[in-house]
């Protein structure tokens, strides 16, 4: 279903959630509004591929409508592996569990829950693409310790995040150059004005400097950047 929510007069007004309404086009909102999001999705399989142990988990925090796992299932082809997608919105999973119904193995697993708040069994890979700007900026921190606790030796974190930059020039330029490619996507300015206005507070981004320290501050190390498409970043961090 094609994303047109924010053609509605005053979307903007409203405070941006992930409730039925975005769900039901959210693959579509993505595709055109997260830049290479198809291309990040598969580039994650790819690592989480290099960094499986076969008896962890694969945690995939705010899974939303469980893309990586299709993604995982291609790259990974007839290799078992466990999967757990987590998403605090109950209209995203039941999103999920429409697309891959009839297709979830015992391996495999939609949960709805906070991740802050999750009992984690033991992972050597967890991805969180698009998921920390979503939270408050104090839950951060304490979540990449617990997820750092839980991971194997030799496991990786793969984060994508939006980002600032230190120069806040140069973020101006990078968000002018983001706003382009919605346009050529098929979004009017009216529809990105009005989905910035509600997203307002809601998604909070850290300078690609921050993210990189508190990554490193959580004990992860090296931490290194595989994509960036302007103010979009996908970092990889390991657990040596």
């Amino acid at each position: 279903m094609r994303d047109e929510i924010f053609k509605e007069p005053g979307a903007g007004r409203q405070r941006f959630e992930f409730n039925a309404q975005v769900a039901a086009v959210f693959d579509d909102m993505a595709s055109r509004s997260v830049p290479f999001y198809h291309e990040v999705l598969a580039m994650s399989a790819e690592l989480a591929r290099d960094f499986y142990q076969q008896g962890t988990q694969i945690y995939d925090l705010g899974c939303s409508t469980g893309s990586l796992l299709k993604a995982l299932l291609t790259e990974f082809g007839n290799t078992p592996f466990r999967y757990t997608g987590i998403d605090s919105s109950p209209a995203m999973i039941e999103k999920a569990h429409e697309k891959f119904s009839g297709q979830l193995s015992e391996q495999h697993r939609f949960v709805c829950a906070d991740i802050t708040e999750f009992a984690y069994e033991p992972a050597s890979v967890v991805v969180a693409n698009y998921t920390l700007q979503f939270l408050k900026p104090l839950a951060r921190q304490p979540l990449l310790r617990k997820i750092f606790s839980v991971l194997s030796n030799h496991g990786c974190l793969i984060v994508s995040e939006k980002c600032l930059e230190d120069s806040a020039d140069i973020s101006r330029l990078y968000t002018e150059h983001y706003h382009a490619l919605k346009l050529r996507n098929g979004y009017s300015m009216l529809e990105i004005a009005a989905k910035r206005d509600a997203l307002e507070n809601v998604l909070i981004p850290f300078r690609v400097s921050e993210n990189t320290e508190m990554l490193e501050a959580a004990g992860f190390s090296p931490v290194s950047v595989f994509f960036k498409y302007y103010n979009f970043v996908s970092f990889l961090a390991l657990k040596a």
